[in-house]
């Protein structure tokens, strides 16, 4: 944190609030730190400690395995504290012509993740021409823009192939994602198409492997679109043909937290309770903005300001989006969030879906040198990756406070979306009070019981032992 900041924060902590204040957080956050174990958790997370709640998309095309760069970002990713790390393999680079294979660059990756002790997801799409009975087209996604759509494959090709990756790889891949984004546009395939290949592929990778999961490619895009994909696929059986289920929430943050447990809701209609993973969510830095991004940002999607904002964004707004988007991941249920991607790539094509150069979304530059949200996500993996969400308490508008707990500890994050407010929790003991990159910024003592601090817009950890 600037020193600026620090002393504005400095400022804000207090060992008590006038009056008139502290029955106003009396009267709307007062929560006993030791009673929010018997309060029911807002997500489905289980007993026991949470395996391992976060990833990073680290792609062989993005990062040269043959180069010795992949063993060098595997080893970062460790340096993180992340176990957990999707590849993405296009099977027309893989297999060009039918039966022609080139493994190199996948071999070395896997390799090194798992010579890291890295949990590899193996996410497969790039539909080879000579797979599909369709001819690629493209379309102008935007003027002076074509995007190039991947053909629909046919389906005892792609098995075959997804049969000949699980028996190469099943000692040291375990987790397979099969497609991408199939709701969108550039990817699209019917729902009931999907669900067929879906069906098809699950059954002959647990004849591979009966161990292995298998993830739904992530679906993608606004709620509407999503939701209406997502039930024709279900009603076409493709409910049975798969273990976990993958949403990306780019854009607006409120796609995970108000969207996501409208999803939850549609897949429980169906009988369906299983693990919900965000493979792809991410945030850009040293982006100034431009006209299709202010639109974003006012479009009936958006849930205020702080959802998309409009002005530019920075490698501070960058660390501070990615605390609160996985912080949010876990207030709702998500089993494992994947931030999108780890390596940011000066030749990096334009992420169309959002008109966002891709090199601005990674936590390291280009040079491998490390990006503010890198030490962000540092920092909250030590704080939350091995604690339980407990609950969000309750706050006036625009105050977010998430609880975390494992045994008698406690870890509370919280920030406000817009200006300053204030937040007290009652607790016995001392807390310690750290930014979002793990600076110490004050030891509170509780007065009267309570632990009393001013939020900002800036997510702060305030931990403190039962």
């Amino acid at each position: 944190m600037e020193r600026s900041s620090l002393r504005r924060y400095g400022a804000a902590v207090s060992d008590g609030l006038s009056a008139s204040v502290a029955r106003l957080v009396v009267g709307t956050l007062l929560v006993s730190a030791l009673s929010c174990r018997q309060m029911p958790a807002a997500g489905p997370e289980p007993a026991g400690p949470p395996d391992e709640p976060y990833g990073v998309v680290l792609n062989p095309n993005r990062v040269s395995p043959e180069e010795g760069e992949y063993a060098r970002a595997a080893q970062m990713v460790k340096d993180l504290g992340l176990k957990w790390v999707r590849v993405h393999t296009e099977w027309r680079q893989v297999e060009p012509r039918r039966g022609e294979f080139h493994w190199e660059k996948y071999d070395t990756a896997v390799d090194d993740l798992h010579k890291a002790g890295i949990n590899i997801l193996y996410q497969v799409s790039g539909i080879p021409q000579w797979a599909s009975d369709e001819a690629r087209v493209s379309f102008e996604r935007k003027p002076g823009k074509m995007k190039t759509v991947d053909p629909e494959p046919r389906i005892p090709d792609f098995v075959q192939f997804i049969v000949t990756l699980v028996k190469r790889y099943k000692d040291k891949v375990h987790y397979w994602q099969i497609l991408n984004e199939t709701n969108a546009r550039k990817n699209e395939i019917k729902p009931a198409q999907f669900a067929a290949i879906m069906k098809a592929v699950y059954a002959k990778a647990k004849e591979v492997d009966p161990t292995c999961k298998i993830v739904l490619g992530g679906l993608a895009g606004n709620n509407k679109e999503c939701m209406h994909y997502l039930r024709k696929f279900l009603s076409a059986g493709g409910g049975d043909a798969f273990d976990i289920i993958d949403f990306h929430c780019y854009k607006f943050i409120s796609r995970i937290s108000v969207q996501l447990p409208e999803r939850r809701k549609l897949l429980e209609s169906f009988g369906i309770h299983k693990p919900i993973w965000i493979v792809e969510t991410s945030d850009p830095s040293d982006f100034k903005g431009d006209a299709n991004w202010a639109k974003l940002s006012k479009s009936p999607e958006s849930q205020g300001p702080w959802d998309l904002p409009e002005g530019p964004q920075t490698e501070e707004t960058q660390a501070q989006r990615l605390v609160k988007r996985l912080t949010l991941a876990r207030s709702v249920g998500v089993q494992r969030t994947f931030w999108y991607s780890f390596r940011a790539r000066g030749d990096a094509p334009e992420d169309e879906s959002d008109n966002i150069p891709l090199k601005t979304k990674g936590l390291v530059r280009e040079d491998f040198s490390p990006k503010r949200a890198y030490f962000a996500f540092k920092c909250l993996v030590a704080k939350l990756g091995k604690v339980h969400y407990t609950q969000k308490l309750p706050a006036e508008k625009g105050v977010e406070a998430h609880l975390f707990s494992a045994g008698n500890h406690r870890v509370l994050v919280a920030w406000v979306w817009e200006g300053t407010a204030p937040l007290s929790v009652k607790a016995a003991s001392t807390a310690s009070v750290t930014d979002k990159m793990g600076k110490k910024l004050a030891d509170l003592a509780p007065k009267d019981g309570l632990l009393t601090i001013t939020v900002t817009e800036d997510p702060v950890y305030v931990e403190w032992d039962e």
